[in-house]
């Protein structure tokens, strides 16, 4: 379901080269699975800006949310939220039953649950990951393996870490880790990656279902903002988010 922009004529608006737009973020995307999401939902309101005329969609933080689910702390600059995977095209890959998403059509339409929303769909990605893994008829493997070395070493192996770490010091902020961890003592953080090698491939998993999502998006403006609202979690100090957010934007110049 992909917008057909070659065959609209221009708008007043664009002959004179400005356009409008409309701030709305992924979360208030009408959809049948509980929250807005960067498939199917995404896609069908992308065709309505453009039967409006609408150029520009700006959206908030789409880094994984922590308590109280705001956009504006994520956890990661580059890690996409979970909550935002499409679960109809999980369903057409294979790597879901129709069954098994009764759950989230189950939830509000009107507005997101958290409370219910976060663990039911998890279970859901979870599978989704598991099977995309030990299953080979998806025809992704390339994909997924390009994704893996591309993004391991710069971001990802650390995030995915970082994620189990979080969850076994039930959520709390990284100063207040053991030291050993909140250190980043090479030995510890050695044997934690060996006694939680399935956790931590499973968030990379995650993490390769959100891109292939994005990839199957239609083309647009869309305005995300910036890094800089990344929670203090993600980064040692103010000044070190800081200076990362330039370095990005730097290289996106180029």
């Amino acid at each position: 379901m992909k917008a057909n922009l070659a065959n609209k004529p221009n708008s007043y608006l664009q002959e004179m080269g400005r356009q409008a737009g409309v701030a709305m973020h992924i979360t208030s995307l009408p959809g049948e699975h509980g929250i807005g999401d960067i498939a199917d939902c995404a896609m069908r309101f992308v065709d309505q800006l453009v039967e409006m005329d609408l150029g520009v969609w700006q959206i908030l933080p789409t880094g994984p949310t922590a308590y109280g689910d705001s956009p504006y702390q994520p956890l990661s600059a580059f890690a996409g939220n979970p909550m935002f995977i499409g679960i109809n095209p999980l369903v057409r890959m294979g790597l879901l039953n129709k069954s098994e998403i009764a759950p989230l059509q189950a939830l509000p339409h009107d507005h997101v649950d958290y409370g219910r929303l976060i663990p039911a769909k998890n279970v859901l990605i979870r599978k989704a990951a598991e099977r995309f893994v030990s299953h080979s008829e998806h025809g992704f493997e390339s994909e997924y393996d390009d994704f893996q070395q591309r993004y391991g070493s710069r971001w990802l192996d650390d995030y995915a870490l970082f994620r189990v770490l979080k969850s076994l010091h039930n959520e709390r902020p990284w100063p207040e880790w053991e030291k050993k961890f909140a250190g980043r003592n090479a030995a510890a953080l050695k044997k934690l990656s060996k006694d939680h090698h399935e956790e931590i491939e499973a968030i990379k998993d995650f993490e390769d279902v959100i891109k292939k999502a994005f990839s199957d998006s239609s083309q647009g403006d869309i305005i995300v903002l910036s890094p800089a609202c990344t929670s203090y979690d993600r980064f040692k100090n103010f000044e070190v988010r800081g200076n990362t957010f330039k370095e990005i934007v730097s290289r996106l110049k180029k």
